[in-house]
């Protein structure tokens, strides 16, 4: 069995896959902002789960990773847990090797892979809590391009410099409409959001 743990600024998803990729369980929490308090939490969902063997796990988590020592080095302004050591950390809580990359890296590969050599490269974007991309070339994450963080781009926005997830995020979305994206059915509001994606 595998083990995954998909760390967003809104929650975090455990999941279990067994060898054919099939999700076989999962449990989810609201991710805390505070390292200790997600630890407890990760703790208690891995507890939950009816399987505890597992031949390896996985870490796809939001911001800048240090994928040499196993950890998020910086994620401004949402989590601030900087430099908190997440292989190490679940590697003693599921008992099993891990690796750790950005989730929105992760994501875009899981996309291209679904096209299965459908193109020669791929851009992703995702916006959620923030905005993050990947690109692949191959079926593999560019390595040129694997630590670029498209939300802290500056663009301008009413006279004003910002980064692009300031003016776009769902962060932002909830900001300016005091509602989540899902929750949101005014057209208006999708039409400022679509111009400022």
């Amino acid at each position: 069995m595998i083990i995954t743990v998909d760390i967003g600024g809104t929650k975090t998803l455990v999941a279990v896959f067994d060898e054919t990729m099939k999700i076989v369980e999962s449990t989810k929490f609201k991710t805390p902002t505070d390292y200790s308090d997600f630890l407890t939490k990760l703790t208690n969902s891995a507890s939950s789960l009816s399987t505890h063997n597992f031949r390896f796990g996985s870490i796809g988590t939001r911001g800048i990773i240090d994928r040499e020592k196993g950890e998020m080095v910086q994620d401004s302004g949402v989590l601030n847990w900087n430099d908190a050591p997440l292989v190490a950390d679940c590697e003693a809580i599921f008992g099993c090797k891990f690796s750790i990359e950005n989730d929105s890296k992760l994501a875009g590969l899981s996309e291209a892979r679904m096209l299965n050599g459908t193109y020669k490269k791929i851009v992703y974007v995702t916006i959620s809590t923030g905005i993050g991309s990947a690109y692949i070339v191959d079926g593999q994450l560019d390595q040129n391009t694997i630590n670029s963080e498209v939300g802290k781009w500056a663009i301008e926005s009413n006279g004003r410099i910002k980064t692009w997830e300031e003016t776009a995020s769902g962060s932002w979305i909830k900001e300016a409409f005091d509602k989540l994206a899902s929750e949101l059915d005014d057209p208006e509001a999708w039409s400022e959001i679509s111009r400022r994606l």
